[in-house]
């Protein structure tokens, strides 16, 4: 009788996961995810969080056509308190508002922009990407409802700006004139104005 080799013995028991266990766990669902807080507070660069992440569920899986993805049919807000702090200046806890994924489909739909996916909604049958906020919401704080960004606009710095046309009536030239926290005007080439709009999209115009 030949003895078995020991190298092909099992040195413990082990049990397989079942396709049923493992298609659930993977398909396009609601699914607790680490977000970074300053990837949704882009805008907020001068203050440090702790943490500096929180737990959300978003959606996440996979879907059975490679041309789909997994995304957000219904969505709800929730408010974390966190600390925010600016070092040898300021500490303090702070509630802030994210946006959780309630339930998710498998959709054709090309995403919203990714600049400021967060500040949208996405219908999964239309494809329409529309702000989460509300009139009321800006309201609440005294603002106006920037539809286009999706973002708050003071009523003060909200100002359409001018443009302004060169003396050479062969060329027309056009420059942005940029309300500054000071009140004076800032004047900024209109060729760099996409740039501008990354940063000053609340008070910027192209024209």
């Amino acid at each position: 009788m030949v003895r078995q080799s020991p190298l092909f013995l099992p040195s413990f028991p082990f049990s397989v996961v079942s396709f049923l266990n493992v298609y659930n766990k993977s398909f396009c669902q609601p699914r607790e995810v680490l977000v970074d807080i300053l990837h949704e507070y882009p805008e907020d660069i001068e203050h440090t969080y702790i943490p500096s992440c929180v737990v959300l569920n978003r959606c996440g899986g996979c879907c059975n056509d490679e041309a789909q993805e997994c995304v957000p049919t219904e969505t709800r807000n929730v408010t974390l308190e966190v600390m925010r702090f600016r070092p040898m200046i300021t500490k303090h806890n702070i509630h802030l508002s994210f946006t959780e994924h309630r339930k998710c489909t498998c959709s054709h739909c090309e995403p919203c922009s990714e600049r400021r996916k967060r500040l949208f909604v996405q219908d999964p049958l239309t494809c329409i990407c529309s702000c989460k906020f509300t009139q009321l919401d800006c309201k609440s704080r005294q603002l106006e409802l920037n539809q286009r960004t999706c973002r708050f606009v003071n009523h003060m710095y909200h100002d359409k700006p001018r443009a302004l046309k060169s003396p050479s009536p062969t060329r027309l030239s056009i420059s942005l004139l940029i309300p500054t926290l000071a009140g004076r005007m800032f004047e900024f080439p209109a060729e760099k104005c996409m740039l501008l709009l990354c940063f000053f999209f609340d008070v910027c115009w192209c024209l």
